[in-house]
């Protein structure tokens, strides 16, 4: 009996030093729930934020880019509450392969960032992305992701956020993805959205 208490009270400490730490790390407001919050390679960190009011009508969702110091360098949209306007959101995947990559693409004039994971047999991938149009500019690989985007990652398209189309969704993956992705096939054998 002794060592299920010991284990329940392990097991909730754990969780609360989780949550304690994804809190600090995270731009997310105290009344916004975090999406995704990472750790970049460059030192920075990048948060997608949601509105507690989230549905397919209303609510909010926004891109943050900035210093851990919480210097903020880059919000989007200007309106978090036109993000169905500035945001696609794409989703690829291959049950032969066990791949399962997806994005989300804030707009912004001439540049967009793609806040992404990719995960198959000989990769597994996180990071942001900054485009010009349809060129790659940089790509800054996670250190540590803080939030569970895969069990995420489906209820966003229910608030009314527009699939990426299938061409420019392609063109971004074969720059993010290694070359032993299944993207990288002439035509890849499965995709679900």
């Amino acid at each position: 009996m002794k060592q299920v208490i010991w284990l329940i009270c392990a097991t909730v400490m754990l969780s609360w030093g989780r949550l304690s730490y994804a809190q600090k790390v995270s731009f997310c407001s105290e009344e916004e729930s975090p999406i995704f919050t990472c750790q970049l390679m460059n030192g920075k960190l990048a948060s997608i934020c949601g509105s507690p009011d989230l549905s397919e009508k209303s609510g909010s969702i926004r891109y943050i880019y900035g210093t851990k110091d919480q210097h903020v360098e880059i919000s989007l949209p200007k309106d978090p509450a036109t993000f169905r306007q500035n945001l696609t959101i794409s989703e690829m995947n291959n049950d032969a392969t066990g791949e399962d990559d997806e994005y989300l693409r804030f707009r912004n004039g001439l540049f967009s960032y793609v806040v992404y994971t990719g995960i198959g047999n000989n990769f597994d991938a996180e990071g942001v992305a900054v485009f010009k149009r349809d060129k790659l500019l940089k790509d800054i690989p996670c250190v540590k992701a803080t939030s569970e985007w895969r069990l995420v990652f489906n209820s966003i398209l229910s608030f009314g956020v527009p699939e990426e189309d299938s061409s420019t969704e392609k063109m971004v993956w074969m720059q993010l993805l290694p070359s032993s992705s299944f993207v990288h096939s002439s035509s890849p054998s499965a995709k679900t959205k």
